[in-house]
C-alpha cells in the first residue's frame, strides 16, 4: 500500500477546508442520523454552545491549569459538577479523564495501588465483576498485571452477588459492577454489590460510564432508576462519561472517588528527570482543555432542568421504541432495562437478518452476540424518527418472516 506524502509546499487555508469538506461529505451526516448512536447529540444550540467554548480554548493545555487560572476554574467547576451530581461527601474529589476507558483503568491503578499499600505485594491482585463487564476492565488488568475474576449473571442479565461473594480472596483487589452496563442496558444490583464490598473492605466501583450524565435526572423525574452512587457507603469509585450523555464533545470522561485522599493511587511522580520533578494527577500529562470547556460549557448552558427535558425527551423516544419492538409478534426486549440501552431479539426468526435488512434502510444496527440480538442506544429522538425506524423494523421482519415460510 503506497504511502500519502506530506506536500512539499503548504497548500492555502480554504484548500485545506475544501478538501476536508470533500471527505466529510462522504460520512454519514450524525448530526442528523437516522438513529444516532454513533454520537449521542443534543439540540443544535446546545452543540453550538460546545463547540464555541472549544475553540475559545483550543490552544491550551490543561496541565498548566494552576498558570491559566481560566482552565483551572471550568475543570473545577466541572468536576464540582460531577460530584454533585453522584451524590458525593465532602471530602470526595474527581479528576478529569479521555474517555470511560481512562476512568476504569484511572479506577484500577487506584484500587492495585489501594491494594499493594494495604496488604503488600502478596499475589495478583484481582478484579471480581460480572460477565458483562466492560472489556476496559480486562484492557486495565492486562496492561496492570492484574486478573479479571467473571462471573456469569442472572436471568435479567444481572451480576450475581453471591457468585461473586464466592470468588473473593486475599488478593480481591476491587469489585465492579454497571449502572447500566452496556450490552442490555440493565443496572447490576449495586446496593447489595456495596453491602458486599463494604462487608469485606473491598474497593467498589461503579461503571456509570454511560449513565451517569442521565441517571440523576431520570431519578428526579420519576423514573425507577436504582440507587448506584455514593448515596451507598460501599461505593468507593465510579466513572461517567461527559461525552455520552453529558453530551459534551469527545472526548472527555470522569473518575470520581468517596475520598480525594484516594486520588493520590491514581498519580505518578518522579524527581530522577534532570529538569525538574515530574508530577501527574493521572495516566496523562498534557491534556487539551478544550474538551473541558465544551462540557462546562454544556452542562451551565442546560443547568439541571435543561438536563431533565432531555432526559424527558430521551426517555419518551426510549419507551415509544420498547413498545413499538414488543407488539411485533415474537419480538422480545431482554431484562428489564432502565436507561438509555435497551437489546431486543426473537426466539421465532432470525433476528440478524432483520439486522441485514435494516441496514440496507440505512440504520444502524449493533449485534448483540449473548444472546443474539439487537442493541439500541437512545437519544431525544424526534417521533417522526420513531416512527420511521419502528416502520421499517416491521418491514423488515416480514421480509425476513415471509422468506422464511
Amino acid at each position: 500500500m503506497s504511502r500519502t506524502p506530506m506536500p512539499e509546499h503548504g497548500i492555502s487555508h480554504e484548500a485545506v477546508l475544501r478538501i476536508l469538506r470533500e471527505a466529510r461529505s462522504h460520512d454519514m451526516d450524525l448530526t442528523k442520523a437516522r438513529i444516532n448512536v454513533l454520537v449521542p447529540y443534543p439540540t443544535d444550540d446546545v452543540f453550538d454552545m460546545g463547540a464555541d467554548a472549544l475553540r475559545m480554548f483550543s490552544r491550551e493545555n490543561a496541565y498548566f491549569a494552576k498558570l491559566m487560572p481560566s482552565v483551572g476554574k471550568v475543570q473545577q467547576e466541572l468536576l464540582d459538577y460531577a460530584l454533585f451530581l453522584q451524590n458525593a461527601p465532602e471530602q470526595a474529589g474527581a479528576a478529569i479523564t479521555s474517555g470511560g476507558t481512562e476512568s476504569v483503568f484511572s479506577a484500577c491503578l487506584a484500587a492495585r495501588e489501594h491494594f499493594f499499600a494495604k496488604n503488600g505485594s502478596i499475589g495478583t491482585p484481582q478484579i471480581l465483576a460480572p460477565r458483562t463487564i466492560h472489556p476496559a476492565f480486562h484492557k486495565a488488568a492486562h496492561i496492570l498485571r492484574m486478573k479479571v475474576v467473571c462471573s456469569d449473571f442472572d436471568s435479567d442479565f444481572r451480576a450475581v452477588p453471591s457468585s461473586i461473594a464466592q470468588s473473593i480472596t486475599k488478593n480481591t483487589a476491587m469489585i465492579a459492577g454497571s449502572a447500566p452496563q452496556y450490552p442490555h442496558g440493565v443496572f447490576d444490583p449495586i446496593a447489595e454489590l456495596s453491602e458486599l464490598a463494604a462487608k469485606h473492605d473491598i474497593w467498589f466501583h461503579v461503571d456509570a460510564c454511560v449513565g451517569g450524565y442521565l441517571s440523576p435526572f431520570a431519578e428526579r423525574l420519576g423514573r425507577p432508576i436504582p440507587v448506584h452512587d455514593f448515596r451507598l457507603p460501599g461505593v468507593w469509585s465510579m466513572s461517567a462519561d461527559l461525552h455520552k450523555h453529558g453530551y459534551a464533545p469527545k472526548g472527555i470522561s470522569t473518575i470520581l472517588y468517596r475520598d480525594a485522599e484516594l486520588l493520590k493511587y491514581q498519580s505518578f511522580e518522579s524527581s530522577v528527570w534532570p529538569f525538574r520533578t515530574y508530577r501527574s494527577g493521572g495516566f496523562r500529562g498534557s491534556y487539551p482543555a478544550a474538551p473541558i470547556a465544551g462540557a462546562w460549557a454544556i452542562l451551565t448552558h442546560l443547568g439541571v432542568d435543561g438536563f431533565m427535558r432531555q432526559a424527558a425527551e430521551l426517555m419518551r423516544a426510549r419507551d415509544r421504541l420498547m413498545a413499538g419492538v414488543t407488539a411485533i409478534d415474537g419480538m422480545q426486549i431482554f431484562g428489564n432495562p432502565q436507561s438509555s440501552i435497551f437489546a431486543f431479539g426473537s426466539d421465532v426468526f432470525d433476528i440478524f437478518a432483520v439486522a441485514d435488512r435494516l441496514e440496507t434502510r440505512c440504520w444502524i444496527s449493533f449485534k448483540l452476540q449473548e444472546p443474539r440480538g439487537l442493541q439500541m442506544q437512545c437519544d431525544p429522538f424526534a417521533d417522526e424518527i420513531v416512527d420511521a425506524f419502528l416502520a421499517d423494523l416491521r418491514a423488515s421482519v416480514g421480509e425476513v418472516v415471509n422468506q422464511k415460510g
